[in-house]
């Protein structure tokens, strides 16, 4: 559930900016490029709302087997969950200017990785330690 970083760029803010503000985003980062917050916000929402509209269709499509399919279900649709956060906090961290998450072509994650992106779901989970984090790190 990787999300490339230059591609992402590339082609969630395209309808919303100009070629020359992407490539700055690309090189640097959308901050740096001049993309307003209110811009940042708008590409950040549709990629939630995709990204909800998708795992919303998945877990009604692993319904549809009924109860008899419960046992095998539910993991699937845990894994898949947590499969598309991990896509909306790549994304969102792109747009709000982290530099990319993954290093390499490899598919092994580092341990700062995994701390961000702990952080990240600690805060789209709400946890109040996770923002007081989040505030500290951005100081």
């Amino acid at each position: 559930m990787r999300i490339r970083r230059e591609a992402y760029l590339r082609s969630a803010p395209a309808r919303h900016c100009s070629e020359d503000e992407i490539r700055r985003a690309i090189e640097e980062t959308p901050a740096a490029a001049g993309i307003t917050v209110e811009v940042l916000d708008k590409v950040a929402n549709e990629s939630i709302r995709y990204e909800t509209t998708t795992v919303s269709a998945l877990s009604a499509a692993a319904g549809i087997p009924g109860i008899l399919a419960l046992p095998a279900t539910v993991p699937a649709d845990t894994a898949q969950y947590v499969g598309h956060m991990l896509r909306i906090a790549q994304k969102l961290a792109y747009l709000y200017s982290w530099p990319e998450l993954f290093s390499g072509e490899g598919d092994g994650v580092d341990d700062a990785t995994k701390a961000v992106l702990t952080l990240f779901f600690g805060v789209m989970f709400g946890t109040q330690s996770a923002n007081a984090a989040a505030g500290k790190s951005r100081g």
